[in-house]
């Protein structure tokens, strides 16, 4: 019997931003996460893993008092405060100050996980969903800045997203736009309404913190601050040094990529403001044509370590997993498998049979319901199978299962057989 999924039955259903994979989606995140495992380690980056949960004092530690409202957080069995992670840079920020402290720089790490967000800024995206990403720590300058972005945009290639861009920004320009007059912890209510992209609240706290007119007006400028006409907009919107300085490692960064990643479509995007607080420099983000929101993000982050030890500059991106998946155009592969029947009297010839299948990487799947060959046929093809072979004594009959074309052949041949007509 078959329960149905009445409303009010919250036992029938994962709790509101939690979803369940079906086994096509389940297989694409891994085809997926497999050719970003590759990309990655061509490039030298290793993977490493993190636990789920983390102590809450460590992620409030990397991102500050501020995460706390957008975290799920728990009480461990002897009292200790937790949270699930929100992310993976801090985690693996604190994994590198406490077991890879001794290791030669720079760090080339990746990874491949679930993360988890109770209350989102945006208010657009699931409670849980999955990351892959790298983190190059140990290294300043401009060549390792070029290096994560170009990997970004080769990772967007292999994972076969059409049309992307790439947009670089620098958190030291809107730093400094406020730093005149404006109390951090206003700097901090401004950044978060920009990252909400709420400009109607923006314009009206900057009314009340009674912003200078020209500063306020280039705040609510900056998510139209793009391409190649926003350096010079920027600096005459704000000629101080530190902001000059942000804008020439902008402009040096985008001549380096011309040989990091030739073609490549990037261009300035000074209107990024990323979800957390600990970057320290250049940010960026990748975007495919026709979304409104970004498919993976990164940046410079050179005081997060330091928080837990270890001062050493870093730099890395995180790509959203699930979203790069919903770009995808659905496509139904059959499974290529092979349905093994056999009765009672031959199931240890069968098992046999289905073993040395497998140990060449074929699919098996063995009759187990007591069905009829006919039903079992049918049972298999609706289930993606190609071929299903019957055996008896010492010969094996079989089918394929899309044109019913049937074969009979002997039991030692049957392995070259199956390998030939399915091309497994």
């Amino acid at each position: 019997m078959r329960l149905q999924n009445r409303k009010g039955h919250r036992y029938l259903q994962p709790p509101p931003g939690m979803r369940d994979r079906l086994p096509e989606e389940a297989e694409s995140v891994l085809a997926l996460q497999e050719k970003l495992r590759r990309t990655f380690t061509c490039w030298g980056y290793r993977e490493v893993t993190t636990p789920t949960l983390e102590y809450l004092e460590t992620i409030v530690r990397g991102a500050g008092e501020g995460v706390v409202e957008r975290l799920f957080k728990l009480i461990g069995i002897e009292g200790e405060l937790l949270a699930l992670r929100p992310e993976m840079t801090i985690p693996i920020a604190r994994l590198v100050a406490t077991r890879l402290n001794n290791e030669t720089l720079p760090l080339r790490l990746c990874y491949f996980s679930s993360i988890f967000r109770g209350k989102e800024a945006r208010g657009d995206r699931p409670r849980e969903y999955t990351q892959a990403g790298v983190e190059l720590i140990g290294a300043t300058g401009i060549d390792a800045d070029a290096e994560v972005i170009a990997l970004a945009v080769e990772a967007m290639q292999q994972a076969g997203v059409e049309e992307f861009q790439i947009g670089i920004g620098h958190v030291g320009f809107l730093k400094e736009l406020l730093a005149n007059g404006i109390e951090e912890s206003d700097q901090t209510e401004i950044k978060e309404l920009l990252y909400r992209q709420d400009f109607v609240s923006l314009r009206e706290r900057l009314e009340e913190l009674d912003v200078d007119q020209g500063i306020s007006e280039a705040v609510l400028r900056l998510p139209e601050m793009r391409g190649s006409r926003a350096l010079e907009e920027a600096h005459r919107l704000c000629p101080t040094k530190p902001a000059r300085a942000a804008l020439e490692e902008l402009q040096n960064l985008l001549e380096v990529l011309r040989d990091y990643c030739p073609g490549a479509r990037i261009q300035l995007d000074l209107g990024i403001i990323r979800d957390f607080t600990y970057y320290t420099g250049v940010v960026f983000e990748g975007y495919a044509g026709g979304l409104g929101y970004p498919l993976l993000g990164g940046g410079r982050y050179d005081g997060l370590l330091g928080r837990f030890g270890l001062p050493l500059p870093a730099t890395g991106f995180a790509m959203d997993v699930d979203r790069i998946l919903a770009t995808w155009a659905p496509v139904s592969q059959p499974r290529r498998g092979v349905l093994v029947y056999v009765h009672k009297a031959e199931r240890a010839r069968g098992l046999d049979v289905a073993r040395r299948l497998r140990g060449q990487g074929i699919v098996v799947v063995m009759e187990v319901t007591g069905r009829s060959w006919e039903e079992s046929c049918q049972a298999a093809r609706a289930q993606g199978l190609l071929l299903a072979a019957r055996i008896k004594d010492q010969h094996v009959t079989i089918r394929h299962l899309q044109t019913r074309e049937e074969w009979s052949v002997p039991l030692d041949a049957v392995e070259a057989v199956i390998r030939g007509r399915s091309q497994l």
